[in-house]
């Protein structure tokens, strides 16, 4: 198992009056930066704090039209980044839309990026992807427990719908958020 750096103070809140959803929606803003950044290796001290809060039972999903797939590991999941950018040399992530729900009370909270993929699939091309994190709080420690990625569309530079890559569970568990048509993969002709 993977072990990932400890933060030096329990608090690791540059701000302590920073709320809970806008310290969770930065953290997790943080993988953006690092991809961007090709820090495959979360290096930097942003990426190491967020290292600092995957959680020992972290898990992944991808779920894309090309591949569903469980993730065992943080470690995996970022050789399979480093991978698809190695691939696609040009690729970028925008994040278009940042929020969370937080619930204090239990201690849990998503984190959801719906984001613009852009060096992947052609000229003009923008992939639009949604990532969920899952944060859970325990003893005073808050943790990524689960990340789920999941491409939704994509679209040419006129901003039409080329492909849909999400099957139907996914789009329906994300079509109320996204300012796009998302439509199951079978019904577009």
């Amino acid at each position: 198992m993977a072990s990932y750096p400890t933060p030096d103070t329990p608090s690791t809140r540059v701000d302590p009056d920073e709320s809970t959803a806008s310290y969770l929606e930065r953290l997790s803003s943080t993988i953006v930066t690092a991809l961007n950044d090709r820090d495959f290796a979360f290096a930097s001290a942003p990426a190491q704090l967020f290292l600092t809060h995957i959680s020992p039972h972290w898990r992944g999903e991808i779920d894309t039209f090309a591949q569903k797939r469980e993730i065992t590991s943080f470690d995996q999941q970022r050789a399979m980044w480093k991978q698809r950018a190695e691939e696609n040399p040009g690729v970028h992530f925008e994040i278009v839309h940042l929020w969370s729900y937080v619930n204090e009370e239990v201690g849990l909270a998503n984190v959801y990026m719906n984001m613009e993929v852009t060096g992947v699939g052609g000229d003009g091309v923008k992939l639009h992807a949604m990532n969920e994190l899952k944060w859970k709080r325990t003893d005073g420690e808050t943790t990524l427990t689960e990340s789920i990625d999941v491409d939704e569309m994509l679209r040419d530079a006129a901003g039409r719908a080329v492909v849909l890559h999400a099957p139907l569970a996914s789009a329906a568990r994300f079509a109320a958020t996204l300012p796009v048509l998302v439509r199951p993969m079978h019904d577009i002709r």
